[in-house]
């Protein structure tokens, strides 16, 4: 099953513009403060708290550069960070809960995750983040590198593979090997929201931009497949004047 989705004429020039748009939505998803529920095209801006209840999910792309976030039930989260030169730097502030992530290369600066006890940061990465209030912060590189930075004891170590990171208040971040209900945890948590077990395939198509009287068009096509081997295609298409 193939659904399409255009989004056209886009531009990122202010801060009051989206930086990112919902894909997929199940159950209670609402931004913090308001009764406003987040939907498939919602668009997500600079400074937005987003809240998923109890068997819930939300899936939302980065408009710049096809970065993903996958939500998960029971999570609360901020995104922040700025634009410059129509390119986002992007800073997601995750209050409880647990979130996976898919960084494409970054256009401005670096990616930044934080949390009570740690602050993540990469260039392009993909990882699983879980945070149970400021107690314990648990993280699963699932590709490239990533580095966790505990600010209470100045420590930074980075995620290796096959390995989980922990991060607790006073106390130097460890590693342990990834346990089996681990990895069935996150595999029931992608099971349950439909996503597929495999790395999300995305690409990002780039117009030829030595006209100076054409805008630059940026054609981003996500695949996805769910557990029952159903493919669906989105494709944003935005221009830059």
């Amino acid at each position: 099953m193939r659904y399409t989705f255009f989004l056209l004429l886009f531009t990122l020039n202010l801060a009051s513009e989206p930086i990112a748009i919902v894909t997929k939505v199940r159950g209670k998803t609402l931004l913090t403060g308001t009764k406003n529920k987040l939907k498939v095209n919602s668009p997500i801006y600079l400074e937005d708290e987003i809240l998923v209840s109890s068997k819930s999910f939300l899936k939302c792309i980065f408009l710049d550069d096809g970065s993903s976030l996958n939500v998960y039930p029971e999570t609360s989260l901020q995104i922040t960070g700025s634009i410059a030169d129509r390119k986002i730097q992007k800073e997601i502030t995750l209050n409880y809960g647990s979130i996976q992530t898919q960084i494409n290369p970054q256009l401005n600066g670096e990616f930044k995750l934080l949390t009570k006890n740690s602050e993540l940061t990469c260039e392009e990465c993909a990882f699983w983040a879980l945070t149970m209030e400021g107690i314990e912060d648990k993280f699963y590189k699932i590709n490239n590198s990533a580095t966790v930075y505990n600010p209470s004891v100045e420590f930074y170590l980075e995620i290796p593979s096959d390995s989980t990171l922990f991060s607790i208040q006073g106390k130097d971040p460890y590693l342990k090997e990834t346990s089996v209900s681990e990895q069935k945890h996150f595999e029931l948590l992608l099971l349950d929201a439909e996503e597929s077990l495999t790395k999300i395939e995305q690409t990002l198509e780039m117009a030829d931009s030595d006209s100076v009287s054409t805008p630059l068009e940026n054609i981003l096509r996500i695949k996805l497949k769910n557990a029952a081997n159903e493919e669906r295609e989105l494709i944003l298409t935005y221009t830059r004047e």
